[in-house]
């Protein structure tokens, strides 16, 4: 039987701490930004950048610790842009840090 922290968080929980968090601190300041006298671009540009780390994050890092997924972009030798993905082994069961990675690329879609 697997522990409470295995089933909320795998493996990694730094990676879901951190998988939460960029998304999170986006949100809120997009939110809050006017309360914490930021002006517009001030808050445009932070938010940017959080979201632009969130998604290095999670295509680099954390989708690959917490649940296998790897993306990329080859070129063929023709100039022809092909992409390739890869997941974990198939069949079994699902990583142990699937749900949170999976809901909070859920959460994100819905905001």
């Amino acid at each position: 039987a697997r522990s409470l922290r295995e089933r909320c968080v795998g493996n990694h929980p730094v990676c879901g701490l951190f998988h939460i968090m960029f998304k999170g601190l986006a949100i809120v300041l997009y939110e809050l930004g006017e309360v914490f006298s930021l002006n517009y671009v001030t808050t445009f540009v932070v938010v940017t950048v959080l979201v632009a780390v969130d998604f290095w994050t999670v295509k680099n890092v954390i989708g690959r610790l917490m649940v296998g997924l790897r993306w990329w972009n080859d070129i063929t030798d023709d100039g022809q842009s092909v992409w390739r993905f890869e997941a974990g082994p198939p069949g079994g069961r699902p990583p142990l840090g699937a749900p949170v990675f999976l809901g909070g690329e859920r959460e994100k879609g819905g905001l």
